[in-house]
């Protein structure tokens, strides 16, 4: 997955001017230190021997240019299913096929100096078998063994791997299960009402053997959360784990619960409100609890600033305060801290203590001026308007945010529906990011250009089936493409291809027709998230119109 994502990583950026880039950054050769072997050779492709350079690491051997350092083909070594001389009988087959007739090679190719290297059928290279000449026995033989040994350890590594991964699929299947979250659940709410049991009783209350038990009984949920985050842990090391915010919060939780059963003295309170704590857990495990957080999370940003001016304007009238009220009411306004509290007491509609300290008018029947007009403005200004703005703008956000979850989760349902349906073409994933990225025309016909020369890593100007199908299972795409023999001859049968080879103004124009008939497609599809009013039914039928148009 690395590799395909190094190997087109910025086909789709954009510069800041919205000019497409000129050429592909792929990914480059690995680091000195990591490279064991690094010579120059002659590859048997399209009938003729053609230089390249070769790096080989204990991970893969990379394909470039002779005077380049950018990758252009990529062997994982643990995909590699063997490293054999070739015979004879190939050696003069490639001779007699060899369009350049280069004879010069002969002495080379008819001792050990080629050999073959063959990968899984069903691997990153889609089975292909390369040839490679190099220009002496010695350096084929030392390349032959250590390629031999690296792809043994590489395949064993990767057998291991597997295995792991494949327990990984067995635990987040169980875990994921409707059963498995349900009995969770229910012992969290059992493990609550636990808690809510023993804060009822008096200390005085309980006996020796109930608190034996009841201490037991917290023990064995702290053992069985423990468990299932160990299972969680497993089932999603290690980076899907921590991008999971739920997943963070129940490490946080039960690692404190296993905190509060180590004897280190902990004041019996805060053991307690580590037990109680536990049953915020619950709400990571119902998606409409999960959606509601998600919302609050997303509007809190928002409201920064608004919660920041109201900090500044509480801090200002709180140091006003200490001012003015220190030498009447120290308990309130003595230092600046007493004087914050005593702001946010009155942001909160907390007053009637104020006018108990600051009568609005004195004995003499006049207005207290200073105390007064203190409070007013700080009422209208903080409370009445800005804390008043914050809300507005949480529950606006909040809202915006429910209503782009849901749509996110429809549209996912959608995507995932047209991936079942049968008319759904095997290159779409490609040429739906092609439709989101391209900015006009001269744009798209650079994209499209660039990812040819990008696929035809072999620099022929062609690809022929099998190539096609191995280039475009390297691209960067979760579920990666997998295209057929048959695939690629209906979508390439309008072109009437010569020899069945797809070259670049093939490409192009196969690209662009299957980009009409995917937005045509995509436009059926969105109408679900569409309000069904007219307008929205004209404005996709005029759509539809236009690209049917174009097609013609």
């Amino acid at each position: 997955s690395n590799r395909r994502r190094s190997l087109v990583q910025s086909l789709w950026d954009l510069e800041e001017d919205a000019n497409v880039k000129s050429d592909i950054e792929v990914a480059k050769l690995p680091e000195a230190r990591f490279r064991k072997l690094d010579f120059e050779v002659k590859s048997h492709l399209a009938n003729r021997w053609i230089d390249r350079r070769v790096v080989i690491t204990k991970e893969g051997i990379y394909f470039s240019l002779v005077a380049d350092d950018a990758t252009k083909d990529y062997i994982p070594l643990h995909e590699v299913v063997s490293v054999v001389p070739t015979t004879k009988t190939q050696r003069e087959a490639y001779l007699a096929q060899d369009n350049d007739h280069s004879r010069g090679d002969q002495d080379n190719a008819d001792g050990i100096t080629s050999f073959q290297i063959e990968t899984i059928p069903d691997g990153f290279n889609s089975g292909r078998v390369y040839y490679i000449q190099v220009e002496s026995s010695e350096l084929a033989e030392q390349v032959i063994s250590l390629l031999q040994r690296y792809s043994d350890r590489a395949r064993e590594a990767a057998r291991k791997a597997s295995q792991f991964e494949k327990t990984q699929e067995v635990v987040r299947r169980v875990f994921e299960s409707a059963i498995f979250q349900s009995f969770s659940a229910a012992l969290i709410v059992a493990n609550f009402a636990l808690n809510i049991y023993s804060s009822q009783r008096h200390q005085d209350e309980v006996g020796p053997r109930e608190a034996e038990m009841l201490d037991d009984l917290d023990l064995v949920f702290v053992v069985i959360f423990a468990a299932e985050l160990a299972f969680n842990l497993y089932g999603y090391w290690l980076r899907p784990f921590l991008r999971n915010s739920w997943s963070i919060f129940d490490l946080l939780v039960v690692s404190l619960s296993v905190i509060g059963l180590a004897p280190i003295g902990m004041p019996l309170s805060l053991l307690l409100l580590f037990r109680c704590s536990r049953v915020l857990r619950i709400f990571g495990k119902f998606k409409s609890v999960s959606s509601i957080f998600a919302a609050l999370y997303r509007s809190l940003v928002p409201m920064a600033s608004t919660f920041l001016i109201i900090f500044v304007l509480a801090s200002i009238y709180a140091v006003a305060g200490v001012t003015f009220f220190s030498d009447i009411s120290p308990d309130n306004f003595d230092t600046f801290a007493r004087a914050f509290v005593s702001m946010f007491r009155i942001t909160i509609g907390s007053v009637d203590w104020w006018f108990l300290i600051f009568p609005s008018v004195k004995p003499n029947g006049t207005i207290n001026l200073l105390s007064t007009s203190f409070l007013i403005t700080y009422v209208i200004i903080v409370t009445w308007f800005f804390f008043q703005v914050s809300i507005a703008v949480l529950v606006e956000n909040f809202h915006s945010s429910i209503k782009e979850l849901q749509r996110k989760e429809k549209e996912a349902a959608v995507l995932e529906k047209m991936r079942h349906n049968p008319l759904h073409g095997p290159l779409d994933p490609l040429f739906a990011r092609l439709s989101r990225e391209f900015v006009d025309e001269a744009d798209l016909d650079k994209r499209l250009r660039s990812l040819f020369r990008l696929l035809d890593s072999d620099g022929l100007g062609h690809l022929d089936s099998m190539r096609f199908q191995a280039a475009i299972k390297k691209l960067d795409f979760v579920p990666q493409i997998n295209l057929s023999e048959s695939d690629f001859i209906g979508i390439t049968e309008p072109l009437c291809l010569r020899d069945g080879l797809l070259t670049e103004e093939g490409f192009v124009a196969l690209a662009r027709n299957e980009m009409r008939q995917y937005a045509l497609g995509r436009l059926s599809s969105q109408s679900e998230f569409w309000s069904g009013k007219e307008e929205d039914v004209t404005t996709t039928g005029a759509l539809k119109q236009l690209l049917l148009e174009q097609a013609r």
